[in-house]
């Protein structure tokens, strides 16, 4: 309203000026043509800001445009009062700066409110996923995690009903923290997750690592030293299997990537860097490739890829032999086998987020398509605010369908999410 207010403020001194100095020589009559010229402009501008400023449902913006108005219907009435030309060149300048004022003020206003609702359908989908999580890692201590997506959900509340209030730029900043907040919640979960499986997986990995530094360390010229800072990871080693072994999880986990830490330095210390450089390359390699595959194979699984998961399946057993051979200390071996696994890994991830996505779209589109069509039934050819929210959601579904058929599906989806919520308000504000 800050721009609205600025306006209004504007207009007092013109008046007041007018008031002062009007009444003197009228204006010539080329000047005079000049200025009705000028006025007939501002009142085209004018119908035009009137449309803009209805399809934006934004407040300031009427505002704005009202105050507008009454700036040049002040021009209109000079002129016909024969007040000086300079004045009413005055107005009718200020006249055109207000109604552009007004129509940038809807137009800001209407990309806010996309960007707004892009935001709280990106932040809903987040808290989705957070609330997964939290529900499989819910029997442990989660507390913190728990009270962020508690607040991610009043956020996006929040957002919700600034939306209502057409607040949108207040809305899109709560979306956003609501998104943030489910992001932090689920990166907190998924840190302090202790899967026993990847303890264990974790421990095997300093187990070998130990094991070879020692194997190394008896042809080492500091024999001595080395092998007494062998024995302080090892102690920590023993430490991580008792914790494991006892179901303390969190604190294995620290004990044994403790052990590792140390026994890096040693290997530093030896002029191999834990080994040989090439070797922890290596590892790093296949730990990539595992990632990969575990995180392919749950999307396929999802999916329900059976083709997909076919084919991970072989890349899985590809690492594995590609992993024993790393043990048996064949790098180049291991080198080869993990590309190959990890190549196959990627086709397949590569294919089944290509074959569902079309599908998903789809079916998304289609579900739009049943909501415009009921809020259609419902209004009929009535004219308001809700016709306007679904003549909006028809456009941004009519672009979706357009970016589906050119192949461009994360648009697609943002399009009709977008459609379907103002599809979904023009019912609401319909009943």
């Amino acid at each position: 309203m800050k721009a609205v207010h600025t306006w209004m403020r504007a207009l007092v001194p013109v008046v007041v000026w007018v008031a002062t100095v009007a009444p003197s020589t009228p204006a010539q009559t080329g000047k005079a043509t000049d200025l009705q010229q000028a006025i007939a402009r501002n009142e085209e501008l004018l119908q035009q800001a009137r449309v803009v400023v209805r399809e934006s449902n934004s407040a300031k913006a009427r505002a704005a445009l009202e105050a507008a108005a009454k700036i040049h219907e002040l021009s209109k009435s000079l002129l016909q009062s024969d007040a000086r030309a300079a004045v009413v060149a005055r107005v009718v300048q200020r006249a055109r700066e207000a109604i552009l004022s007004a129509l940038n003020i809807a137009r800001r206003e209407t990309r806010s409110e996309e960007s707004a609702l892009r935001a709280m359908e990106r932040a809903g989908e987040r808290l989705h996923k957070a609330r997964n999580v939290l529900a499989e890692y819910g029997s442990r201590d989660v507390l913190p995690a728990r009270r962020l997506v508690e607040e991610a959900h009043a956020q996006l509340q929040r957002a919700r009903d600034n939306m209502q209030e057409h607040l949108f730029s207040v809305s899109l900043q709560l979306a956003r923290a609501s998104f943030d907040m489910s992001s932090r919640a689920i990166q907190m979960l998924r840190r302090n997750a202790m899967r026993p499986d990847d303890v264990i997986r974790e421990i095997e990995r300093t187990d070998e690592l130990l094991s070879r530094l020692i194997e190394r360390a008896g042809d080492h010229p500091e024999h001595g030293a080395i092998r007494d800072a062998a024995a302080q990871a090892m102690n920590l080693q023993h430490r991580a299997h008792d914790s494991a072994g006892s179901g303390k999880y969190r604190i294995a986990l620290e004990q044994t990537r403790r052990a590792r830490m140390l026994a890096l330095r040693i290997g530093r210390r030896m002029g191999t860097n834990g080994v040989s450089n090439a070797g922890d390359r290596v590892q790093r390699a296949l730990e990539v490739t595992r990632t990969m595959i575990h995180a392919a194979l749950a999307s396929a699984k999802k999916q329900g890829d059976h083709k997909a998961v076919h084919k991970l399946g072989d890349a899985a057993r590809l690492l594995q032999e590609a992993n024993d051979r790393f043990r048996n200390g064949d790098l180049r071996a291991a080198t080869r086998l993990n590309e190959r696994a990890r190549d196959l890994a990627r086709r397949a991830l590569t294919g089944a987020d290509n074959n569902l996505s079309v599908d998903a779209v789809t079916r998304v589109l289609v579900a739009t398509d049943a909501v415009i069509a009921q809020a259609r039934d419902k209004i009929g050819d009535a004219d308001g605010s809700n016709a306007r929210l679904l003549e909006r959601a028809q456009r941004h579904q009519k672009t979706a369908h357009n970016a589906l058929d050119a192949g461009r599906l994360r648009r697609a989806l943002t399009e009709t999410k977008i459609a379907r919520t103002l599809a979904a308000r023009s019912l609401r504000e319909s009943e």
